[in-house]
């Protein structure tokens, strides 16, 4: 009788234990998977601010390189318009002059426009070089580019954004998975002491699968 009265507490105390075990098992992995989740989550937010810097930084060149391009159709307009005068009025040596200060970029334009057919005016083609796919401004092209890097970052910005909210709500779900393995060992009442271990295992394994789909930076 007194060996099994003193067996009896002793598989009691090694199932205590086992439970007591998994409950610290989970509490490990739950702490270093939030420390991870934390980790992820100041990176992905490094990179929102560092892309959103770059959109601001892509925004402004844009800016500059349109006021620059406002500048070079002015200069070409006025040139352009001064040409015509001159020519219309057989200025010859004035246009030929003028025609020297075209800028590089829009002397493709005007040449392509010059090599069209004479319009109804009889000296002139139809038209302007404006009207020409040759007319490209430099400044221009320069700030569609920019605005096309400005839209990639603030994309990549928006992107790295949701991730780092992904990480803070995985965080939140670790978090759950430690108050529960940590109050399981302070319950009296056995069963629910081991029910609440299965529910924190099973929110761990849940946890883990979800952080297993979050992209890492």
């Amino acid at each position: 009788m007194a060996d099994e009265t003193t067996e009896a507490p002793v598989t009691k105390d090694r199932r205590d234990y086992r439970w007591s075990l998994a409950a610290a098992v989970i509490l490990s992995l739950a702490t270093l998977a939030s420390a991870w989740c934390g980790y992820q989550a100041a990176v992905w937010s490094a990179v929102n601010s560092d892309q959103s810097r770059a959109a601001n930084g892509a925004r402004l060149d844009a800016a500059r390189q349109s006021a620059i391009a406002d500048r070079q159709m002015n200069s070409d307009v006025l040139l352009f318009t001064t040409w015509v005068g001159a020519e219309m009025s057989g200025q010859e040596q004035l246009a030929d002059e003028v025609a020297l200060r075209f800028l590089p970029h829009f002397v493709a334009a005007f040449e392509a426009w010059q090599a069209l057919p004479v319009g109804q005016d009889g000296r002139l083609p139809d038209g302007s070089p404006f009207d020409r796919p040759e007319y490209v401004l430099p400044a221009q092209a320069a700030a569609d580019q920019a605005l096309d890097t400005a839209a990639a970052a603030i994309a990549d910005a928006d992107l790295a954004a949701a991730n780092n909210q992904r990480y803070v709500l995985s965080t939140v779900l670790f978090a759950s998975v430690l108050f529960l393995a940590g109050i399981a060992d302070k319950l009296r009442n056995r069963p629910a002491s081991h029910g609440v271990v299965v529910l924190a295992g099973f929110s761990l394994v849940s946890a883990i699968v979800i952080l297993a789909t979050l992209p890492t930076g």
